[in-house]
């Protein structure tokens, strides 16, 4: 009878404790948004939280910003965290490379142009290098500011583009800084940035404002559609697209350009081809202002661009 009964009370026990794993199982499995949230803040102090997604297995995806870095985390069902990867680039701080654009012609007599320059992309939170771009970020969290340097880079003619243009003056290279700032929204990212030449060459100013969507496909690929307007001052388009009147002639006559906008539209690939190689590619259309439209010196007043760039991380 003893024994009867003991063996009665050690099933009650695995019974009541199965119910407790149960119960408890549950419980991990329900923790609430805003507990992710406190454990996220915790484990990331300056974290600034784009989106949260509970996923069909109970875990949670988080989106968020710190120091400028977009980084997306798995919290388990139990509110542990799993993992945080790196969503830009890579986590990688430099890649070096090579990149290749292939442009139509905007310049009368001019063809269609590929050119071939170094990729560089170096990021350490704070200093970066994109391409033709530096800069180093001054404020970072909810939004992101940054002083830029520009190198104008393939910008403009050159006299031995086309005999149209053989008798034009060669254009100096122009350097602007600038401010960019820059928000990220669940939905998309929006920049805006304001540059002035400082290298004398059109000494003049453009402001830019862009609005951004990326999408994540595959393993190691992300997709970036785009969209920006431009506006350039008088100065600027006037020595892109202006005629002084010691160039005029009688198909050419003398012409000073006004401000404008140009919109641009981008479609952007980029992710990891095998080990350390990843592989950048863009197609952008921009559609000029009148300013560049009514120039002498242009017969068109669109352009379709296409590059790809191959570069090595380390």
């Amino acid at each position: 009878m003893q024994v009867h009964s003991i063996s009665n009370q050690y099933r009650r026990s695995v019974y009541l404790f199965g119910l407790l794993t149960i119960a408890t199982g549950q419980v991990m499995a329900e923790v609430p948004q805003n507990e992710i949230e406190k454990a996220l803040v915790k484990d990331y102090p300056r974290a600034v939280i784009q989106e949260i997604e509970r996923l069909s297995d109970g875990s949670w995806d988080v989106d968020f910003i710190e120091d400028g870095e977009s980084y997306e985390a798995v919290y388990g069902a139990n509110g542990q965290l799993i993992s945080v990867q790196n969503e830009d680039f890579s986590s990688a701080d430099l890649y070096l490379g090579l990149y290749a654009s292939n442009e139509s012609a905007i310049y009368k007599g001019a063809d269609r142009e590929t050119d071939v320059y170094p990729l560089i992309w170096y990021d350490t939170g704070d200093f970066y290098i994109r391409g033709r771009s530096l800069g180093y970020r001054l404020l970072k969290g909810e939004f992101t500011l940054a002083a830029e340097i520009d190198i104008e880079i393939g910008e403009g003619y050159d006299p031995e583009d086309s005999d149209y243009l053989s008798d034009m003056d060669e254009l100096d290279l122009p350097v602007s800084v600038g401010i960019v700032l820059e928000k990220e929204f669940p939905v998309a990212e929006l920049e805006f940035g304001l540059f002035a030449d400082v290298a004398g060459a059109h000494k003049g100013m453009t402001a830019n404002f862009g609005i951004s969507r990326e999408f994540e496909f595959g393993n190691d690929w992300i997709l970036e559609i785009g969209v920006e307007t431009s506006w350039h001052d008088s100065k600027y388009n006037d020595y892109y697209y202006g005629v002084a009147e010691k160039f005029a002639r009688a198909d050419r006559p003398a012409y000073e350009a006004d401000s404008g906008f140009d919109i641009s539209f981008e479609t952007a690939v980029r992710g990891r081809l095998w080990g350390n190689w990843y592989m950048l590619s863009e197609l952008e259309y921009v559609t000029y202002s009148s300013a560049m439209k009514d120039s002498p010196l242009t017969d068109k007043d669109n352009q379709t661009s296409i590059s790809i760039g191959v570069a090595y991380a380390f």
